[in-house]
């Protein structure tokens, strides 16, 4: 075997600890492997001292341009800061503008509120004052008959009659004005109901002749909204249709069908019809056009449709034409 030629640190530490080293053939094979991982090491070391010099090199460029991103970016930083400085006075005012406005759009709902209750005692008081002295016109002029009896001629029993019709007219009047200031301030909660069920029932409460045709149809869907609010569209729009429909032969038609945002309901009848130039104007406050003589209308029904509809997200609208009856709509939102 060749002799080994050791690591001078390796070398010096054996001839210290280990002297007699050379004379242990055992051992030769160990040694050598220690040997080569001395050997090893310093290979390992001399590569290590060539990284880092480049490293060195590397991070003294790297030092360079740190110092000129570094002054880059304190001026980026700079011109950022006075940036969001002003963009902060900006938010703070939007803030504040804003904070302002909610203020006063509490302040105004809360008047608005307070004005509708004022509105409603007031509408309450004006229906009682009115009505009373009404009902005192109605009882007198019944008492008069009453006392007159087989005595009173056919003008006067006009006269009284007339009396009567128009303290009736008047205290309807008087009760649709109240329920038309409320239209459109509809309370409560929304409720499941099913829709023809409902207009089944508003029908019968108007104990028609067997005579009188009426169509419900099958399709009426289930809804959730304001039950009060559809139960008085519905009672408006049929009530009219019964006053105004063909005496002869009366027949009405609920009908249903929906959009992708609207549920619409129809009543048909077939009345006389409305010229179209006259579709948007019956919408409006005692406006009636047809040119029966109804002594209860008081042209505030179509009024309390239109507002309740458009309170539900919808709106209400006629499809008519002179001689061939009429189809009154509301929809409503889904």
């Amino acid at each position: 075997m060749s002799e080994i030629q050791f690591h001078r640190l390796l070398k010096r530490q054996l001839n210290k600890f280990f002297p007699n080293y050379a004379a242990q053939p055992q051992l030769q094979d160990f040694l050598e492997a220690v040997n080569n991982a001395y050997k090893g090491s310093d290979e390992e070391y001399a590569n290590l001292e060539r990284i880092l010099e480049l490293s060195s090199q590397e991070q003294f460029k790297l030092n360079q341009e740190l110092k000129k991103f570094s002054s880059n970016l304190e001026e980026i930083v700079k011109e950022r800061t006075e940036e969001l400085l002003q963009t902060n006075n900006a938010l703070q005012s939007e803030v504040e503008v804003r904070k302002l406005a909610e203020e006063k759009l509490q302040f105004y709902t809360e008047d608005l509120e307070k004005r509708n209750k004022e509105l409603d005692k007031f509408a309450y008081i004006v229906s009682h004052d009115l009505k009373s002295p009404l009902k005192a016109i109605k009882g007198l002029a019944l008492l008069m008959q009453e006392d007159l009896e087989e005595n009173i001629t056919d003008d006067l029993t006009y006269k009284i009659e007339l009396i009567l019709e128009t303290s009736e007219k008047m205290s309807n009047l008087i009760s649709g004005i109240l329920l038309y200031s409320k239209a459109g301030r509809i309370s409560g909660e929304k409720e499941e109901f099913n829709s023809f069920d409902l207009v089944s029932d508003i029908v019968k409460s108007f104990k028609l002749v067997e005579s009188f045709k009426i169509n419900i149809s099958k399709h009426l869907p289930r809804l959730k909204t304001y039950k009060i609010a559809i139960e008085q569209i519905f009672t408006n729009y049929i009530s009219n249709a019964i006053k105004y429909t063909n005496l002869g032969a009366p027949e009405i038609s609920i009908n249903y069908f929906q959009t992708d945002t609207h549920h619409v309901f129809g009543v048909t009848d077939n009345g006389e019809g409305i010229d179209p130039k006259h579709h948007e104007s019956i919408f409006d406050l005692f406006q009636m056009l047809s040119t029966k003589k109804v002594s209860d209308s008081t042209g505030i029904g179509l009024s309390i449709v239109n507002k309740l509809a458009h309170e539900l997200g919808g709106k209400a609208w006629v499809e008519s034409n002179v001689g061939s009856g009429s189809t009154f709509y509301f929809s409503l939102m889904k």
